[in-house]
């Protein structure tokens, strides 16, 4: 699954209510933005691992990419909340499960 992908399911679930508004394509962008920002944490910790060594070595912590990652997931959760708030209750569960099973 990549952010294409999710983006176009998004607007062809939006798109079955009539044309996009400009608010929601904003949204749309905005979440775009953040899914890439997550995906690229994502793969960052999945390369360097949770743990980092830091100061050539002397000292050991968190990867810093992880904070980004967790903090992109909270705001991608607002995100898909807020465009599809008015939406048929079966079309986001219909994206969701799409999402979910990626």
């Amino acid at each position: 699954m990549n952010t294409k992908s999710i983006i176009s399911k998004i607007r062809k679930q939006l798109k079955k209510n009539g044309t996009i508004p400009t608010q929601k394509e904003i949204q749309i962008t905005l979440l775009k933005d953040t899914l890439n920002t997550y995906f690229e944490a994502n793969r960052l910790v999945n390369e360097n691992g949770y743990i980092m060594s830091f100061n050539d070595g002397k000292t050991k912590g968190q990867n810093p990419m992880l904070k980004v990652k967790l903090d992109s997931l909270k705001i991608i959760i607002k995100l898909v909340k807020d465009i599809f708030e008015d939406v048929d209750e079966d079309d986001t569960d219909a994206f969701m499960e799409w999402l979910t099973k990626g």
